[in-house]
C-alpha cells in the first residue's frame, strides 16, 4: 500500500508543532500534519478570553532550543504565545505540511500492510507508516450539565469560544467556575460589566503573581548575554517546577512546602478581601495541590467591588433570562460565561477512535486493563503509534517540557528502527505492565491519595488518572534518554 507520508501528526498546537520540529531536527522529513481548525496554535489560538496568560514563567514555557526575547512579561499573555507558535511554524517552514479544516473520524492500524489508515470526515483517507497523536490536553471543553441550559435566551459561551465582538459593558453577567480560567477572567469582567455573579462550586488556592513588564535592561540581557536565558530557565526549573510538582507527587516528603504555600495563599486572601465572611467562602477546605493552584494579584480584590457577587449556593436551574439557585434565589442575567474547564479524562485518550491490533479500540483497552502506557508514550497492541499526552506522561508543570521529553523518547525509538532498517515498532507488553505497576504504586504518594482532597474534585473523579508520573521533570529528562530500547520490538514487515 502506497504511503502518503511516513509519519502523520494529528494536531497543530504546541504538541504537533513540537513533534514536527523534533522530527526535522533529527532527519525525519517525511511527515504531514492535519488539524481540525483553520489555523495553528491549539490552546493559544482558541483561548482569547480577557486576562488569558501562561501561569508559569514563559522562560520555562517555551522550547529549550527556540528561545525568544520578545515576551512582554514573564507570565506571557495569549498574544505572545500565539505569536511564538506562528514564528516557529514560519522558521521551520511547516505551513506547507499542514492541512487545515481536517477532522479525523478514526485511525485504524492495517496489520496486513503494516500501515495506519486515518479516516477524515470528508470521506478521504491518509496512509502513513507511523502515527503521532498530538491532540492536546485542552482541546475538549467541558460544559456544565444544568437543567434548563438550552432555554437560556441570552448570550452563552464557554471560555474557549469567547465572543470577542460581544460588548458586555454594563450588562448583567454570570460566570460559572472559579478554577484557573475563572481566576483570570473574573477581574477583567468586573471592570466592564454592570453586575457580575460568580458561581463557585469549589474555591481555588491562588498565589500572588510576580508578573511585571520585562524591563529594557532585562530585555537587552535576554537578547545579548550568552546563556542568560538558559540560566533563567534552570532557575525556573529548580525554584518553581521541581518544588510545585513534588507537592503533587511526593506530598508527604514536602509537606512543609505545601503548608508554607498554603499559608502564603491565606495571607494573600487576607490582604485582598477585607470581609471575613467572604474570605471564608473563598478559602479552600482541602490541601494545596489537590486542585490546580493558580496565580493572580487581581482576583481577590475583585470581590470587594460593589458590582461583584460571589454565589456559593448550588445552581438549581437556568431559565430564559436568569439563574435560580437551590436556595430559591433568582438572579436575572443577560449573558452566561462557562469557565468550566476541559475534559481531561477524555483527552488522555485521543479525541477520535484509534483501533490497534485485532481492531481493539484504545479506550476499550484502557477501560478493561487500566490506562496502561509505556512512559506515557506507547501502548501495547498499537504498533507504530505514539502519543503526546497520555496517562502517566506528565512530569512537569510545563506542557512544553512534557512535549520535549516525549519527543526525545519517540526520536530514540524511530532511530532504533532506522538503524536496524525496521518498519514495525511494537512496545513489549511486559514493559508496559512494569511501568504501569510502577506508576500505580507511585500514585499512593500523590496528593490525591496522601493529602486531604475531600471536596476538591467533582464526585467520582477524586482519584482519577490525570497523567502524572511519579518522577519529576529531571527524572523524566534522564528517563527519555536512558530507557532501554529492548523494551521495544523492531522488525520488518
Amino acid at each position: 500500500m502506497k504511503l502518503d507520508s511516513e509519519i502523520l501528526i494529528v494536531g497543530a498546537g504546541f504538541a504537533g508543532i513540537g513533534a514536527a520540529m523534533y522530527l526535522m531536527r533529527n532527519g525525519f522529513d517525511d511527515f504531514a500534519i492535519v488539524d481540525r481548525a483553520s489555523e495553528i496554535g491549539g490552546t493559544w489560538r482558541d483561548n482569547i478570553y480577557p486576562g488569558v496568560a501562561a501561569d508559569i514563567p514563559v522562560i520555562y514555557y517555551s522550547f529549550s532550543f527556540e528561545k525568544r526575547s520578545y515576551w512582554s512579561t514573564f507570565y506571557a499573555p495569549q498574544k505572545d504565545l500565539f505569536r511564538y507558535s506562528l514564528d516557529l511554524v514560519e522558521k521551520y517552514n511547516l505551513r506547507p505540511r499542514i492541512s487545515f479544516n481536517v477532522s479525523v473520524e478514526r485511525a485504524v492500524y492495517d496489520a496486513d500492510n503494516n500501515v495506519w489508515v486515518t479516516h477524515f470526515a470528508d470521506g478521504t483517507t491518509f496512509v502513513s507508516r507511523y502515527l503521532i497523536t498530538a491532540t492536546g490536553g485542552f482541546s475538549v471543553s467541558r460544559n456544565p450539565d444544568i437543567q434548563g441550559m438550552e432555554t437560556f435566551e441570552g448570550d452563552v459561551f464557554h471560555s474557549t469560544a469567547w465572543m470577542d465582538k460581544l460588548d458586555l459593558s454594563g450588562k448583567r453577567v454570570a460566570i460559572i467556575g472559579t478554577g484557573a480560567t475563572g481566576v483570570q477572567i473574573i477581574p477583567e469582567l468586573a471592570e466592564v460589566v454592570g453586575r457580575l455573579d460568580v458561581y463557585q462550586r469549589t474555591p481555588s488556592w491562588v498565589l500572588p503573581k510576580p508578573s511585571k513588564p520585562i524591563s529594557p535592561g532585562m530585555r537587552w540581557a535576554l537578547q545579548h548575554v550568552p546563556g542568560f536565558q538558559s540560566l533563567l530557565r534552570i532557575a525556573a526549573f529548580g525554584l518553581v517546577d521541581i518544588p510545585l510538582f513534588s507537592i503533587l507527587t511526593k506530598t508527604k516528603s514536602v509537606r512543609w512546602l505545601q503548608r508554607y504555600l498554603q499559608a502564603m495563599c491565606l495571607r494573600h486572601i487576607e490582604r485582598g478581601v477585607p470581609s471575613e465572611e467572604l474570605r471564608e467562602k473563598l478559602t479552600p477546605k482541602f490541601d494545596f495541590g489537590c486542585r490546580r493552584p493558580t496565580f493572580s494579584n487581581t482576583y481577590y480584590p475583585a470581590f470587594s467591588r460593589s458590582n461583584v457577587d460571589l454565589v456559593t449556593a448550588r445552581i438549581g436551574e437556568i431559565r430564559k433570562n436568569s439563574i435560580v439557585t437551590a436556595d430559591g434565589v433568582e438572579r436575572e442575567i443577560d449573558a452566561l460565561v462557562c469557565a468550566t474547564g476541559f475534559s481531561h479524562v477524555k483527552t488522555t485518550v485521543p479525541t477520535f477512535p484509534v483501533y490497534g491490533l485485532n481492531g481493539r479500540l484504545i479506550s476499550d483497552v484502557w477501560e478493561q486493563d487500566g490506562p496502561r502506557t509505556y512512559k506515557g508514550v506507547s501502548v501495547a497492541g498499537f504498533p507504530n503509534y505514539f502519543m503526546i499526552n497520555a496517562p502517566f506522561c506528565v512530569a512537569s508543570l510545563s506542557w512544553i517540557n512534557m512535549i520535549e521529553n516525549t519527543m526525545t523518547h519517540i526520536i530514540r525509538v524511530l532511530r532504533g528502527a532506522r538503524s536496524t532498517r525496521a518498519n514495525y515498532i511494537r512496545v513489549r507488553p511486559e514493559a508496559v505492565d512494569v511501568y504501569f505497576g510502577q506508576s500505580t504504586e507511585g500514585m499512593k504518594g500523590h496528593v490525591f491519595n496522601a493529602g486531604n482532597c475531600v471536596g476538591a474534585m467533582q464526585p467520582g473523579v477524586e482519584r482519577r488518572v490525570g497523567g502524572l508520573r511519579s518522577s519529576n521533570s529531571l527524572g523524566a529528562w534522564f528517563d527519555a534518554r536512558l530507557f532501554s530500547l529492548s523494551d521495544y520490538e523492531f522488525s520488518t514487515k
